[in-house]
């Protein structure tokens, strides 16, 4: 559709159609006056509510009066059909805003024509290490499918891949409390690859983010070392590092990883009570200290199985936060995992062990397969993401 007539999409096109026309026939006489206060719903330039075509259409009758006392019957005329198309065109943007819950896009609309999901806001947690010009890709996307409210949320490579990382990003939503911005329901949660675990992270932090249906395409990648290592080994060899992956030996590459989480795990935990005894001693000499973060009951208990090397009851914590619900946050409606089965960056028994899971927790769960690579879905064959989205 042509952008002059994006004020009245699939409403009043021919409204739109008769003032481009009168414009372009009373250019040239007096009357043309009277009609050029119209040129913005033409042109789509400044009517941006009711209000506007209303200050627009008073405007057309104070001159449409002074036209029927002063000037010829043809001029007349042209004022009178401008003032009945001024009024048709008001009664089309009013209903146009009504029928779009006061604020919704036309892109809506027409996705609704098309048969397309009515759903209209969604939250995307990206892949690992995703840049910005591909998170703007993602966005897109879903505007162009008829989704008008996108928020993607980039998943850092530094925040996502040790036990204080986790840590930090934990901290950092719990600071925001109830000013954080994905404090909301929406209708989708979509997350892609390692975007699994950042939204692991959100809720964690009992940050009230709902969802009608919760998308997991191309994952889970699962807190635990074993997945880790499956996803960096073939990370590398998508890289172009194929043959150092092959002379390093997995059981060794997983070893490491293992021994970096401890690590890292540790030095978390140490600085979180060396923060608790610093506000005791300070409370006990007399200063007011900040209260401890909410946080601190989840890093001490998180931290505390990843230094003991039990990742299986993080995996347990981690599902029961996902695909459970909590005293002020529904759980998910519908559940929809969209994956490969020859994924190599996936574990399939973490697959099957994810769905079985979610299961038991209530929502309907369903797996879609796909043929596209880690992550491709999405843009190569969006409509196999879309079905799962009515």
């Amino acid at each position: 559709m042509a952008p002059s007539c994006r004020p009245f999409a699939g409403a009043a096109p021919v409204a739109c159609w008769l003032l481009q026309g009168l414009l372009l026939t009373a250019r040239s006489s007096q009357a043309g006056q009277q009609l050029r206060c119209f040129q913005l719903v033409g042109r789509g330039q400044g009517l941006v509510s009711p209000s506007s075509a209303a200050s627009a259409l008073g405007r057309c009758r104070m001159q449409a009066e002074e036209s029927r006392s002063g000037e010829s019957s043809s001029a007349a005329f042209l004022s009178a059909s401008a003032l009945a198309a001024g009024s048709f065109a008001l009664l089309q943007v009013r209903q146009s805003m009504r029928s779009r819950g006061g604020g919704g896009s036309v892109v809506r609309k027409e996705a609704a024509v098309k048969g397309l999901p009515l759903t209209s806001s969604v939250v995307v947690f990206g892949w690992f290490g995703a840049t910005q010009r591909e998170l703007e890709m993602v966005q897109r996307v879903y505007r162009k499918n008829g989704y008008d409210i996108v928020t993607v949320v980039q998943s850092s490579i530094a925040q996502m891949t040790s036990p204080r990382g986790w840590c930090g990003t934990v901290k950092a939503h719990v600071k925001m409390g109830d000013d954080h911005p994905l404090a909301r329901h929406v209708d989708v949660v979509h997350c892609l690859s390692g975007g699994f675990l950042n939204y692991y992270l959100l809720k964690a932090s009992h940050v009230p983010l709902s969802c009608r249906l919760l998308l997991l395409d191309s994952t889970p990648i699962l807190p635990k070392p074993q997945a880790f290592t499956t996803f960096t080994r073939q990370f590398l060899t998508d890289a172009g590092r194929g043959r150092a992956v092959s002379m390093f030996p997995r059981q060794l590459h997983e070893g490491l990883v293992h021994v970096r989480w401890v690590l890292s795990a540790r030095r978390a935990l140490a600085e979180e009570r060396l923060a608790s005894l610093w506000r005791a001693a300070m409370g006990a000499v007399g200063f007011k200290v900040a209260p401890a973060s909410p946080a601190r009951h989840w890093v001490r208990l998180i931290m505390g199985l990843a230094v003991r090397g039990s990742y299986d009851r993080v995996v347990r914590h981690t599902l029961s936060k996902v695909f459970g619900g909590s005293p002020d946050v529904r759980p998910p409606e519908t559940v929809v995992f969209l994956h490969n089965p020859e994924d190599p960056y996936l574990d399939n028994s973490d697959v099957e062990n994810t769905v079985a899971a979610a299961s038991q927790f209530g929502p309907s769960v369903s797996e879609q397969l796909v043929t596209t690579g880690h992550i491709q879905t999405l843009f190569r064959k969006p409509k196999n993401v879309f079905s799962q989205l009515r």
